[in-house]
């Protein structure tokens, strides 16, 4: 499978930013900064630039972040992914923003060729997500019928993703990484 842009979906808790921030201990690292542009708070990091010019979307300087979930306005966001999409030959995204509107989705498959997006669903169970947002937010109360239906959505969003002719790869918090990457070095990243 070929992919340039590489999407993981899954709820919270699956694991997608575990995955993402194994490639940013893995290898070198160079990190992009912006204030201003999606909430008027201090400097933001939005990305880091891996060697082979793979560029992971988001900000995974604490240990609950992840992705581009926490950065508003959403159309911003995207335009601001789809921006990268056209610089960069390699990119790598993770969170929940991406399995809430296909449109978008769609968008940057049509501005670089469907056959070139990979989305990797994580299918970790719906208890083990459980668990692991207990144990994030320290005994914190949610609600679980949340995650449940994050949960639910995801499958119905990677089923509706396939229909349009998307690769969706099924993967798990345990092989994800290696999936991930092996895909990337088929599409002719390069990182050394």
């Amino acid at each position: 499978q070929k992919g340039d842009f590489v999407a993981i979906t899954g709820p919270s808790g699956s694991g997608k930013s575990t995955i993402a921030r194994k490639f940013l201990t893995d290898y070198p690292v160079q990190k992009e900064w912006l204030s201003g542009r999606f909430t008027k708070i201090k400097s933001r990091c939005v990305a880091y630039d891996l060697p082979g010019n793979l560029r992971v979307l988001g900000n995974y300087e604490y240990y609950q972040m992840g992705g581009l979930d926490g950065f508003k306005p959403y159309a911003e966001v995207w335009k601001f992914i789809e921006e990268n999409v056209t610089k960069y030959p390699f990119i790598l995204y993770e969170g929940l923003l991406i399995s809430m509107n296909i449109g978008h989705l769609l968008t940057i498959a049509d501005i670089i060729d469907r056959k070139n997006v990979v989305v990797f669903h994580l299918t970790t169970s719906l208890d083990t997500c459980v668990e692991r947002i207990r144990a994030r937010n320290k005994g914190s109360e949610f609600k679980v019928s949340t995650v449940t239906q994050a949960y639910n959505r995801g499958y119905s969003y990677s089923r509706a993703v396939r229909k349009h002719g998307i690769n969706v790869v099924d993967i798990t918090s345990d092989n994800g990484y290696d999936v991930i990457r092996d895909t990337l070095f088929l599409s002719g990243w390069k990182p050394s």
